[in-house]
């Protein structure tokens, strides 16, 4: 029966990731500014022209009583979050309800209160936000000009990390656990005002890169409540099944998200971005230990008064817990101010029972977080034979554990069971407590026992 579970978990992942695509309009795709121009005036006419951009459907089809869910069969999320952006942009507060059908939303636009002091309609206001991320990577790169473009999925051939700085584009009406992405991915659809993604690559010499570091985080959001100093650094690993831009982008609305004044760096290895590739993925993410070891050795010798935090996803927790076993091999120990494992695809038996205790000093705290929820894991269950870390439960003295599996997550989408320390808000906030070290008990969880340990879960 357990082995029945275990295949249906894989089939359904299988099936399901990368996350399924907004649907496209029946009719197919209008490309941008071809074909969009409407017959309307006023707010129906750019509501029109909008939606013809952004979803593909011709100007014809967007008669008042139609409706963008019923008739057009759009996806209720995409809609909804472009929509917000929408109203940002014309300068006028969303409605309480979203609304669904054209001839309503262009009524609402033509009445709606305005957000600021400004003109009802399209403005030349700002349209987003500039995130600086760092990064280090042992991709081998490409020679190709863009961004998205500049490292493969492969190893580097001559072994070396290079360094680096990005500018990634936040949009003014980004959400909070988005990454806001164009239909159908396509880059030439890209809008500053709707969606995040890498505007720009800069490679930097090692000196250029730790003296870029050393003048203090640059961060997007001049927030009051923002979390930390200039003088904190926040180092990512990604996990598996992800490509160089996109290590970026999740980066960049991670420290946007936490509003983190610090500096963010994201270590990037060669993951083949193909479901198919677990193996390789994970043959690759040993081969990358050393190079994430020295790397942290380093950034800890540049600035041993600053406060380190690491965070690793997925199959990027069995590249950071390797390199910290070599750390604590070396006896380092309290390089770290916060270690965040988040969805770990790591053996559970040997984190708790071999190496929990080895590694403990390096980090002033500990968080791992878990969900029975995450099929991701189910497959790698079924792919390794041994429970994985980020599956409910192991408590482990000295750490704490926080189970998020009655946190409501879709199912079919991979960014919400799997990704959920980033997309979901309830975790993104205490996620935020743990970057400032306040206690399980101060935050939004319930204390637990099991075997005698505590772990904690979200209420």
């Amino acid at each position: 029966m357990i082995n029945s579970v275990r295949f249906f978990c894989l089939a359904v992942f299988m099936l399901l990731w990368p996350a399924a695509l907004p649907a496209a309009a029946a009719t197919g795709p209008v490309p941008v500014d071809q074909g969009c121009a409407a017959n309307a005036t006023g707010s129906l006419s750019d509501l029109q022209t909008f939606i013809c951009k952004e979803f593909g459907i011709p100007v014809a089809r967007l008669g008042k009583q139609v409706d963008l869910f019923t008739d057009l069969k759009l996806d209720h999320t995409d809609v909804h979050y472009k929509l917000l952006g929408f109203y940002s942009d014309y300068g006028v507060v969303p409605p309480r309800k979203i609304l669904t059908t054209v001839g309503v939303i262009a009524s609402y636009l033509e009445t709606a209160p305005l957000s600021q002091p400004a003109t009802r309609g399209q403005s030349e206001k700002k349209k987003a936000y500039r995130q600086t991320v760092f990064y280090a990577t042992n991709r081998q790169p490409t020679g190709k000009k863009d961004p998205d473009l500049a490292f493969s999925n492969l190893r580097a051939k001559d072994q070396k990390l290079r360094l680096g700085m990005a500018t990634v584009n936040i949009p003014i009406s980004h959400k909070p656990g988005q990454l806001e992405t164009p239909w159908m991915k396509i880059g030439l659809m890209r809008d500053e005002r709707l969606h995040l993604f890498v505007i720009d690559l800069a490679e930097l010499g090692e000196d250029e890169f730790f003296t870029r570091i050393g003048s203090g985080g640059k961060p997007a959001s001049k927030s009051p409540d923002g979390v930390g100093t200039e003088d904190d650094i926040l180092v990512f690993i990604h996990g598996f099944n992800v490509l160089f831009k996109d290590a970026l982008r999740r980066t960049a609305q991670i420290a946007f998200d936490f509003k983190f004044r610090g500096t963010p760096i994201v270590f990037s290895w060669p993951s083949d971005n193909n479901l198919l590739s677990y193996a390789s993925d994970r043959e690759n993410a040993f081969w990358s230990v050393k190079y994430l070891e020295k790397f942290l050795i380093k950034l800890q010798a540049k600035y041993p008064g600053k406060r380190l935090h690491v965070v690793a996803h997925s199959m990027g927790s069995q590249v950071l817990v390797n390199a910290l076993r070599l750390l604590a091999y070396s006896g380092k120990s309290k390089l770290f101010t916060n270690v965040i494992l988040c969805a770990p695809d790591f053996d559970a038996e040997l984190f708790s029972q071999q190496i929990a205790e080895e590694v403990r000093p390096l980090s002033q705290s500990w968080v791992i977080y878990v969900s029975r929820n995450d099929i991701a894991l189910s497959f790698s269950e079924t792919v390794n034979a041994v429970q994985r870390l980020g599956t409910p439960l192991t408590p482990i003295n000295g750490y704490q554990v926080i189970d998020a599996s009655e946190i409501e997550v879709t199912p079919w989408s991979v960014p919400e069971f799997h990704s959920y320390y980033a997309t979901k808000q309830s975790v993104i906030r205490d996620m935020i407590s743990v970057l400032k070290l306040e206690q399980p008990a101060r935050r939004h969880l319930k204390e637990k026992l099991k075997t005698g340990l505590t772990y904690w879960a979200f209420k």
